[in-house]
């Protein structure tokens, strides 16, 4: 009696497992909010791999009973194998109706035309509009519409979404913050409050950065310790010592992700995590 009261404590303490659903084609509608504009959908997704050979798919779900939205997405669309296995140009769109929730989950393949800044940009200029108005269907077969003009390099789509990727520019973002932060430590190496000024000077470039986003931040973030350790290095030379011996910066790996269409199945591509998160 001792262990089966054990068993069942174990079973309700134990965390459950949100099951990866069986797709039913290009358009999975597990929480019956697209409405007419399913079928649309599906068509549009089949004329794009059609046209572009990319797979696009659509899940959508009354919750996810706790799971973690990036999580989960990332199984789904690697347990459905979304994507052509040599192209990886596979799409996910997770819809979690209940938690106010979406993701875009993007192939390997595809990272190049829609990097997490553009589809970030659907997500809230689409999305999260039409999703406000309770118009999911019309709301994702606008986004997929304009996803496609992406993948065709329609000319008007391509302009509308690069007038603000500004994850295109952190090369040289990182570049105007550095020479700000090398002025500020050059012109007030000889000050007599040098370490209070530079303080303040590095505390509004940050409050500033958080201020124009969330791109802006990391990459002022990652100038700042640079600076510091900088400004700590020129003044162990200036009392003839050593500067720290050396700094190590690596890098973060991605997995893998694919899909295969007119709609016959997925082939199964490779997917990283890379993609975008919103909600409304």
């Amino acid at each position: 009696m001792k262990k089966l009261i054990i068993l069942l404590l174990v079973f309700l303490i134990l965390p459950t497992v949100l099951a990866i659903p069986d797709h039913k084609g290009y358009v999975t509608d597990n929480a019956n909010i697209l409405g007419e504009w399913g079928a649309k959908i599906e068509q549009l997704c089949d004329d794009i791999e059609k046209n572009t050979t990319a797979e696009i798919a659509v899940l959508t779900i009354e919750s996810l009973d706790g799971e973690v939205l990036e999580d989960y997405a990332l199984d789904v669309a690697r347990g459905w194998g979304i994507g052509k296995e040599e192209k990886d140009n596979g799409l996910l769109l997770l819809i979690s109706y209940k938690d106010k929730k979406y993701r875009f989950e993007t192939g390997y393949g595809l990272e190049g035309i829609l990097p997490d800044a553009r589809t970030g940009r659907i997500g809230r200029q689409v999305l999260t509009q039409y999703f406000k108005q309770d118009k999911f269907g019309e709301g994702t077969y606008k986004a997929i519409t304009d996803i496609q003009g992406l993948l065709k390099q329609d000319p008007s789509i391509v302009a509308k979404y690069e007038k603000a990727d500004v994850t295109n520019y952190k090369g040289l973002i990182a570049l105007a913050y550095g020479i700000i932060l090398l002025i500020l430590l050059l012109a007030t190496e000889k000050r007599k409050h040098k370490w209070k000024i530079r303080t303040v000077g590095d505390a509004l470039i940050i409050g500033a950065s958080i201020y124009l986003g969330l791109t802006f931040f990391a990459v002022a973030f990652s100038m700042s310790i640079m600076f510091w350790i900088m400004a700590a290095q020129i003044a162990q030379l200036a009392k003839g010592g050593k500067g720290p011996g050396g700094i190590w910066m690596g890098g973060f790996g991605k997995g893998s992700g694919g899909f295969s269409g007119g709609f016959s199945g997925f082939s199964g591509g490779g997917f990283g995590g890379g993609g975008s998160s919103g909600g409304w």
